[in-house]
């Protein structure tokens, strides 16, 4: 076993799959703006799957997902709703 360098969330910001585009409103952004107000971000990072070919907020967990080799994750939980509807590949040919 391997020391990983690097910890991030199992989710796309993590997977191979993975290619950041830049950010978009999201209604369940799960990220704060500063410590002492705690105000709810408005806007998440995004980016396009290469596997279902369709744009994904970066939080997003999905059973395409294929770990970098240099990142440990976590496990995370997961939004209540896509950016937008995909096919998850099941790999049976």
């Amino acid at each position: 076993m391997s020391l990983k360098q690097i910890t991030m969330p199992k989710a796309c910001c993590s997977c191979q799959n993975y290619t950041p585009k830049g950010f978009k409103e999201d209604e369940h952004c799960p990220f704060y703006d500063g410590v002492v107000y705690k105000t709810r971000k408005t806007r998440t990072r995004y980016g396009v799957c290469s596997k279902t070919k369709t744009d994904v907020f970066m939080t997003e967990i999905c059973p395409n997902y294929k770990q970098e080799e240099c990142i440990g994750v976590v496990e995370v939980e997961n939004r209540p709703a896509p950016m937008q509807p995909h096919q998850v590949s099941f790999n049976l040919g």
